[in-house]
């Protein structure tokens, strides 16, 4: 949802399902950003869009929420959750390592470690959208997602990589995907063009990143820095049950959604 959200408030969910359903997609993760119901994020509720998937035969995998609300009211998440039937919950960056004091990461990790663990509970998988921020480092000088995998248990909370920010992080993304081995269920393929590494401090680079892609947009594996065949089989290799292409929501984004699985096909 991430990719297309515009075409999903200006043409409906159904029709989105449609378009994306022909282009070879089986599958679809919903993003809430601030909201924690579909409702309140695109004016349609949880039964009619379920109604509007079970009708293209499209497979509802998950949603992204937003990571204080569900730290903070986890009832009300779970609530939708359900209502969505959702197998999967995501989130983002629980903390920036670098901002945040060392008392408060480990009340955060805390607090994280009892949501997942609510939510696996009632049937949902919570798992960590991995952007730059898990790859800084915290109060134990390990990578955010290696710690709080280590403090709340990979069965209880998955991490859900994102190949762009592993290009741009500088690490391997072979060697992290078998790392977490049976635990990737879902990974995002984003491809990324080089950006000269010519920063000392990784969210600088970030922020370029995400300035110069807003306008540009890019499909999976045309022409950038992504060893796609390499990726694909990786994740299959290690477990991945669902590979998620996670565009920019760019002016282009349905062309591009449609060549990255034209793409992305050629290697499964």
């Amino acid at each position: 949802m991430w990719s297309v959200h515009d075409h999903c408030v200006e043409k409906g969910f159904e029709e989105v399902f449609r378009i994306v359903k022909e282009m070879g997609y089986t599958g679809f993760e919903y993003a809430l950003g601030g909201d924690i119901t579909l409702k309140d994020r695109c004016g349609i509720d949880a039964r009619t869009a379920s109604e509007a998937a079970g009708k293209m035969d499209m497979k509802i995998l998950g949603c992204h929420m937003p990571v204080d609300k569900v730290l903070s009211m986890p009832e009300e998440v779970l609530k939708e959750c359900q209502a969505l039937e959702l197998p999967y919950v995501g989130i983002g960056s629980p903390f920036k390592a670098d901002r945040t004091s060392f008392e408060n990461q480990k009340k955060i990790q805390q607090q994280l470690g009892r949501a997942a663990r609510f939510f696996k509970e009632n049937g949902v998988q919570m798992q960590i959208h991995c952007g730059v921020s898990e790859f800084l480092y915290d109060y134990e000088d390990k990578y955010v997602v290696d710690g709080l995998m280590d403090a709340v248990g990979a069965e209880y909370l998955q991490p859900e990589f994102d190949t762009q920010w592993l290009m741009c992080c500088g690490v391997d993304i072979e060697s992290m995907f078998k790392k977490y081995k049976g635990h990737i269920d879902v990974v995002h393929l984003k491809d990324s063009l080089d950006i000269e590494n010519k920063y000392r401090y990784l969210m600088a680079k970030y922020d370029e990143i995400c300035d110069r892609f807003n306008e540009e947009g890019f499909a999976v594996g045309n022409h950038g820095m992504l060893d796609l065949q390499k990726a694909v089989a990786s994740a299959g290799e290690n477990g991945a049950k669902w590979l998620v292409v996670e565009l920019w929501n760019e002016k282009n984004s349905l062309e591009h959604a449609e060549i990255s699985a034209e793409n992305i096909r050629k290697y499964m």
